[in-house]
């Protein structure tokens, strides 16, 4: 799981990780729904580091980002396969992120 701190940074992780699933986590700290699932998003990268790759992106530091992906609400979470968006999960849903994230990487 990585934390985005420069868009360099991000289009960096996004090559390292061509052949993974990539799960893009849009939050915000002040969320009070982000805050809820962190833990869970934690735990879902560590058991699936071999086969997905999390990004933490911060939207109040990566507006370009933001617009880019169509985040309109926090936390939203963006999957890539073979650099295509591929699915979206919207909102704090533990287990609709577990079931995609178990469904995407079969």
């Amino acid at each position: 799981m990585t934390t985005i701190r420069s868009l360099s940074g991000f289009n960096r992780r996004l090559e390292a990780a061509e052949h993974k699933l990539i799960v893009l986590e849009f939050y915000a700290t002040w969320s009070a729904p982000c805050k809820d699932i962190d833990e869970a998003v934690k735990a879902l990268a560590r058991q699936n580091v071999d086969k997905a790759e999390v990004i933490q992106i911060n939207v109040d530091k990566f507006e370009y980002l933001v617009d880019t992906y169509r985040v309109r609400s926090k936390p939203t979470f963006v999957f890539i396969k073979n650099k295509r968006n591929i699915y979206r999960v919207i909102g704090a849903d533990e287990e609709k992120l577990k079931h995609t994230l178990f469904e995407l990487c079969k």
